[in-house]
């Protein structure tokens, strides 16, 4: 999994225990990619080994989510979810989500979780 995520979009959360107990319910929307031109140690910048490999110079850096239906039953709302390694490709795709939803005139959150390198 050098460079992306170990777990795909559709099965993510269930794969890492989030459904356990929890009747918080998200689909992520979109995983989120980084690329660096600039020479970075090893431990930065993760490269595959394997020859059909589609990500050579990117790195999994996040993901955006959404509660489901059943998740915005349980919160009383809909919460768009984001964890991330901050970029503007991340606030563009929590800015489309809320329109989606404002236009269906439906109550929405945002839980924004980011980290640094360094």
């Amino acid at each position: 999994y050098a460079g992306d995520s170990q777990f795909g979009r559709k099965n993510f959360f269930s794969r890492v225990g989030l459904y356990k107990g929890n009747p918080f319910k998200y689909e992520v929307t979109k995983f989120l990619y980084a690329t660096s031109s600039s020479p970075l140690p090893a431990a930065f910048i993760f490269k595959s080994l394997s020859s059909e490999c589609w990500h050579k110079e990117s790195n999994w850096i996040g993901y955006i989510a959404v509660a489901c239906d059943e998740g915005k039953a349980a919160l009383g709302r809909r919460d768009i979810l984001t964890a991330w390694l901050r970029n503007e490709q991340v606030l563009d795709e929590v800015e489309r989500l809320l329109g989606v939803y404002d236009a269906e005139d439906e109550e929405a959150s945002k839980t924004i979780t980011s980290h640094t390198i360094g």
